[in-house]
């Protein structure tokens, strides 16, 4: 089975882009022009200016908080591999978890986000005890691919 949330990944972006040209032309007109000013409530153009940041930086810190993840799931062969990386906007790394299915242990879901988001914590048997490896957002995958997910790594963990 091949999981990968790249639809959704793309349409993230392509929100991004399109929310910060949304909100960088009000400012930029704000800035270079007196329609602001002049014809609506006669309040500081730096106030219009502040008010146009201040809900663009708190939708960009929704984003933020939510933890987006590209994932592909692949649990083809001997092997169960996750393919990852981050959506945020500073510290991505591509990163991979390859684990022999006959050494995967378990997995757990973790709520975060005010209980509105899964992320999926793996467990790994080594010979010196049991490995837990870096919690995954699932925010960024669409319901019926984790219901997917789950069901795979619980054939494979029974």
């Amino acid at each position: 089975m091949n999981i990968s949330n790249i639809k959704n990944v793309i349409s993230i972006r392509k929100f991004k882009l399109f929310l910060s040209i949304g909100f960088l032309v009000p400012v930029v007109l704000v800035y270079s022009t007196n329609i602001f000013e002049s014809y609506l409530f006669n309040i500081s153009k730096h106030f219009y200016a502040g008010f146009f940041i201040a809900i663009y930086l708190i939708i960009m810190i929704y984003w933020e908080l939510k933890r987006p993840y590209f994932i592909q799931y692949i649990d083809e062969g001997d092997k169960i591999t996750f393919r990852f990386y981050s959506l945020l906007i500073i510290g991505r790394k591509y990163k991979a978890y390859e684990i022999p299915k006959n050494s995967f242990k378990s997995f757990s879901i973790k709520m975060f986000f005010f209980n509105r988001e899964e992320s999926i914590i793996l467990s790994r048997k080594t010979p010196t005890g049991i490995v837990d490896y870096q919690p995954l957002s699932l925010s960024a995958v669409s319901e019926i691919d984790r219901i997917k997910i789950k069901e795979s790594l619980l054939k494979i963990v029974t």
